[in-house]
Formats: structure tokens, sequence, C-alpha cells
């Protein structure tokens, strides 16, 4: 059954694209032109056109992602007792780094810094690294592999790292991790992810009885819901796909009862 869920979501994510969605209907819309559903097919590109600009216009993407990111307050000035640190997979690009044989990252790099420099910070923190490979007929090289490659590039010690390698979601993230780390009640552990990804990570965490710490990090709004016009129709799209995607998430996420809660809080 998680094997479905997961072909599922691969399968339908394009789907849910904003930029995909419009660029259908201006196709569609394009090609009832030249039939007897002329009058449709013009409806059809206006509204297509209309929101490729209201994207490119207004930060709607942004006004997505600043609930998602405001939901567990910033990180704490200073926590005396840090247990155990876990960064969740999300930040690097297996398919680049086996065509090009060196690590690639995305833009959600800085799950991997933030936890190096936590590590640092913590140095009698047990580590955690959690992510393999998402794609649907896997991978010869899981998430893991290339963070511990980047990790040992950048001087650090890999041998304090448990890497947990099979993972392919946020779900799997806690529920393959888990029963090995085996986390001893009143432990105090952080979980480091990108700030849209933690409400929805926490969920997953608590219903899996594990009470981590978020420590949310790669934030991409700066908090506040701005009105500023602006015109750049790849950002707006890029914002406004990740919004939906997470959003859209957090439901899936609830109806499979993978999560504690709809909208998980601090």
């Amino acid at each position: 059954m998680p094997m479905f869920y997961h072909f599922v979501s691969k399968v339908f994510s394009p789907l849910l694209d904003p930029g995909n969605l419009l660029l259908f209907g201006l196709i569609v819309g394009t090609v009832l032109m030249w039939t007897r559903f002329a009058r449709a097919g013009k409806y059809l590109v206006v509204l297509s056109v209309a929101g490729f600009l209201i994207v490119a216009l207004l930060p709607i993407g942004n006004w997505l992602m600043v609930p998602l990111e405001n939901r567990f307050a910033g990180k704490p000035d200073q926590i005396l007792k840090v247990d155990g640190i876990i960064v969740l997979g999300g930040a690097t690009q297996s398919f680049l780094s086996i065509a090009r044989q060196q690590p690639s990252l995305n833009a959600n790099a800085e799950r991997l810094t933030a936890f190096v420099t936590l590590a640092r910070q913590y140095p009698a923190a047990r580590l955690v690294f959690t992510g393999g490979s998402s794609a649907l007929q896997g991978s010869v090289v899981s998430e893991a592999d290339i963070a511990e490659k980047i990790f040992g590039d950048l001087g650090f010690d890999t041998s304090r790292v448990y890497f947990e390698r099979h993972a392919r979601n946020t779900w799997e993230n806690a529920g393959k991790t888990l029963p090995v780390i085996n986390p001893e009640q009143g432990e105090v552990w952080l979980l480091v992810t990108s700030a849209r990804h933690m409400p929805r990570a926490m969920g997953v965490f608590r219903k899996a009885g594990w009470p981590v710490q978020a420590w949310p990090v790669d934030y991409r709004t700066a908090g506040q819901f701005g009105f500023g016009l602006r015109f750049n129709l790849r950002a707006g799209l890029v914002s406004l796909s990740e919004g939906i995607r997470e959003w859209t998430a957090l439901v899936v996420y609830r109806l499979l009862d993978r999560t504690n809660q709809l909208f998980p809080a601090s």
C-alpha cells in the first residue's frame, strides 16, 4: 500500500502544478477555437492568459507559504541540552549527482548546512540524516549517499551520523528512523527541515510518537503578507507550485492518518 500511495503522488503531482494547468488550458483553448466550440475556446484562452498575468504580478505563492513558514516559531536563542538532531532529505539531486559524478544540491541546501552547524554546536548530540530515493524505479544512489559525500568533502566526521537510506517521503522519514534510534523519554531532539515543510513534518513525527522540537530553516518569505507588484512569471509559478504542493500534502496526509492534525502548530 505505501508503494501505491507513492506511485499515485508521483503520477498526479504534475497535474497540480499551476504552470502545467494554465498551459494545458491555453493549449486546449487554442485547439477549441478551430472547432464549433470556438466561443468556449476563446474564454479558456483568455482565462489562461489572465492566470499567467496574475501569477506574474501578484505574490500569490508567498501568500500561501507565509502561514506555513510562520506556523512554528523561529529557532530558540539557546538550547542547553540537545540529545539528537535529525535532518530530512530533499536537498539533493540524485539524477544530476549520478550523471555528473559529483554531489548536486537544490534550493533546499540550507537543510544540510544548518545540520552541520548544529552538529558542531552540539558535539555530544546523536545525528541522523534520513532520505532515500523518491524515484518510482528507485535509484542506485540515495540522498543519504549524496549527503554523506558532501559532509565528508566539508571535512565533517560522517562517522557521527546515522544515515537512513530508504525513506521516500516524510512519512517514511519518521517511520524508518524511529525504530532504529529508539529515543528515550525526555530526550530533546531537533528536527531540521524547510520552514514551509515543518508543519507536515512535525505532524508526522508527533503521530509516530516522537515529540521532536522544530528547527525551521530555508525560508522563502519574509513572514509578512506583502502586496508588492512585480512581473516575474517564473518566480511566481515556482512559489505558487511549492505552496499548493505543501497545502495539498497536509490535507492528503491527514486523510491518510499520517499526521496528528490537519495543520500542526507549535
